[in-house]
């Protein structure tokens, strides 16, 4: 499957050059001055991609470029159209929500694979800088001993887990390992979580139990 992202004069004559989808999964990275066109490519490739039948996400922090490709879909294909805009409409996504799953064998497998794909996620958001050896062990953990009980746990959860507000006979075995690190070591945990539970645009969208 081959995307075309323009024409190239190659000795006189004019071709279509394209893009193969592996390349285009690979990273793109568009550059020019402003009004040379660089939302016009990427507009083009995502109407391209849609019509090909690709399952395709658009994020614009700015909103221009997603209102023109809804605008150039075709009426009969809105069906397959899904705009999101976090200041109008309601919507939650808790990333720790278990898909279904058929035997404690499947769902612990699932556990350790979310488990490691959110750590690597916070690592990418945070810097790998600002993520060390404890804060790693902490977080893992904290979320680990939430999945033995819940299949949907939230930032909110975890964030009064490490802060040692639920209640600590329940959750004995995490709070003696916390014990046993300096002090301090929480709060680096605490920071991380803290923005998507007191931030109420975050906190609408990602403490949800179950998402929309």
């Amino acid at each position: 499957m081959k995307i075309c992202i323009g024409k190239a004069n190659i000795g006189g004559i004019e071709k279509r050059v394209y893009l193969s989808l592996e390349d285009l999964l690979r990273h793109q990275y568009v550059l020019g001055a402003t009004g040379t066109g660089k939302s016009t490519l990427i507009l083009n490739e995502v109407l391209q991609a849609f019509q090909k039948g690709m399952c395709t996400w658009v994020i614009d922090p700015h909103g221009d470029l997603a209102l023109d490709i809804v605008e150039c879909v075709y009426p009969e294909d809105l069906d397959g159209v899904y705009f999101f805009d976090p200041l109008k409409v309601r919507f939650s996504m808790n990333p720790f929500e278990l898909p279904a799953y058929k035997s404690k064998t499947e769902r612990d497998v699932m556990v350790e694979r979310m488990i490691g794909e959110t750590v690597s996620f916070m690592k990418k958001l945070y810097g790998q800088q600002y993520w060390g050896p404890s804060l790693n062990r902490i977080f893992q953990n904290a979320l680990r001993r939430l999945y033995q009980d819940d299949d949907s746990p939230t930032f909110r959860e975890m964030l009064k887990l490490v802060k040692e507000e639920l209640d600590k006979a329940e959750y004995e075995d995490f709070y003696e390992e916390i014990d046993r690190l300096p002090r301090g070591r929480t709060d680096a945990v605490i920071n991380k979580l803290e923005p998507f539970v007191k931030n109420e645009l975050l906190r609408d969208i990602f403490c949800q139990k179950v998402s929309s």
